[in-house]
C-alpha cells in the first residue's frame, strides 16, 4: 500500500496548510495562542518554561519560534504544518483511495477541529501517523507518541489504547457490545454513590467524575459515525479489517463523552481513522459491483457535505473565515 507523490499532493498539502495558517481570529483557541506567542520573551525562556500552563513541548516550541522570529503568525504556520503533514503522510501510506480519504478528512471536520483545539490537533496528527508504524516499526510509534504527548498529554492515553486494541477485529456484534458496555458505564456513573466510591479511589480526578453533558451535536456525531462503521462492516460483509477497531473505540469515547465532555475530546484520536477505513472498504468490497462503487462514493461524499455544513453551523468560532492579509 502507498501511492507515489504527484504535483497534486504538493498543491493539496500547501493549500490545506495555508488555509489554516492564514486564518485570523478564527477558532476559539486563536486569541489564547496568539496572545501567548506575543507575550513570550525568549531571553527569559526559563521563566516561561517553568510557569507556563501549557504542555512542556508546546511551550518549548513557542520559545524556539520566538527566538527565530517575532513574526506574530509564525506559530500558526508551524502548528498547522505539524497538524496536517502527519495526517497527509498517513493517508498516502495506507489509503487505497487517497483522494477520497482527503475529501473525508476535510468534510468530516477532522481538518477543522484542530482550529478549536490547536495542541490536541497536533497530537492527533502525530498519533495518527505513528499508528502506521505500530506493526513493523514500533519504536517509531513510541517516539512519535512521546513527542505528541509533550504537546498534549492525552496522546499518551490514546497510544496505550491503540496498542491494547490493535488485535481486536470487531464485527457488528462486537461493536454493539462495546457500545452497550459504555452506555452501562454512563448509567452507573449517574448514581452519586458510584461516583463517590470512584472519587475515594482516585481523589485527584474527582472533578472529572462530575457529569458535564455535551450538546445535541455530540449525539448526532455519534449516530452519524455509528452509521458509517456499520456501513463499512456491511461493505466488507462483516469481515474484520484494519482500522475498524479504532473507529469503534472512538464511538465508545463518544458514548461516555455525551455525559463527560473531557472524554468526548478523546474521540478525535480514533474517529480520524474513518478517513482510512471507509475509502479502503469501498475499494475492497465485494458487496458492490465495480459499476456501483461510483454511486456509493457519490452518496458518501453527499452525506459528508451535509455533515460538514451542520458542523460549520454549530461549531463556534470558525465562521466567518478571515485572514491576516
Amino acid at each position: 500500500m502507498g501511492s507515489r507523490w504527484t504535483i497534486f499532493d504538493v498543491v493539496a498539502l500547501a493549500t490545506l496548510i495555508s488555509f489554516s495558517a492564514f486564518r485570523f481570529e478564527v477558532g476559539t483557541d486563536y486569541a489564547v495562542y496568539a496572545l501567548n506567542y506575543a507575550q513570550i520573551q525568549p531571553e527569559f525562556w526559563d521563566y516561561y518554561l517553568e510557569r507556563s500552563a501549557l504542555d512542556w513541548g508546546y511551550t518549548q516550541l513557542t520559545i524556539a519560534l520566538r527566538t527565530l522570529s517575532d513574526f506574530p503568525y509564525l506559530i500558526f504556520w508551524v502548528t498547522s504544518a505539524i497538524t496536517i503533514v502527519p495526517v497527509y503522510l498517513a493517508i498516502k501510506k495506507q489509503s487505497l483511495n487517497p483522494a477520497l480519504a482527503l475529501i473525508l478528512y476535510v468534510l468530516l471536520a477532522f481538518y477543522l477541529a484542530p482550529m478549536n483545539a490547536i495542541r490536541q490537533g497536533m497530537a492527533v496528527g502525530l498519533n495518527f501517523w505513528a499508528s502506521t508504524f505500530l506493526e513493523k516499526r514500533p519504536w517509531v510509534f513510541v517516539a512519535l507518541n512521546i513527542v505528541a504527548s509533550t504537546l498534549h498529554l492525552s496522546a499518551a492515553l490514546a497510544a496505550v489504547v491503540q496498542v491494547v486494541v490493535k488485535k481486536w477485529k470487531p464485527r457488528t456484534g462486537g461493536v454493539l457490545v462495546a457500545l452497550f458496555t459504555s452506555l452501562t458505564f454512563v448509567l452507573m456513573m449517574a448514581f452519586p454513590p458510584v461516583r463517590q466510591f470512584l472519587a475515594s479511589i482516585i481523589p485527584r480526578y474527582e472533578l472529572y467524575l462530575v457529569p458535564d453533558a455535551v450538546g445535541v451535536g455530540t449525539y448526532l456525531a455519534l449516530i452519524f459515525k455509528l452509521g458509517i462503521l456499520l456501513y463499512i462492516l456491511h461493505l466488507l460483509r462483516n469481515r474484520p479489517a484494519e482500522h475498524i477497531a479504532m473507529v469503534a473505540v472512538g464511538l465508545v469515547f463518544l458514548v461516555v463523552g455525551t455525559q463527560y465532555m473531557v472524554v468526548a475530546r478523546m474521540e478525535m484520536y480514533f474517529g480520524i481513522f474513518i478517513v482510512l477505513a471507509l475509502p479502503n472498504a469501498l475499494a475492497q468490497t465485494r458487496a458492490v459491483t465495480d459499476r456501483g462503487k461510483s454511486l456509493h462514493v457519490a452518496a458518501v461524499v453527499a452525506l459528508a457535505v451535509a455533515y460538514f455544513v451542520a458542523y460549520l453551523g454549530n461549531y463556534a468560532g470558525l465562521i466567518p473565515y478571515k485572514t491576516y492579509l
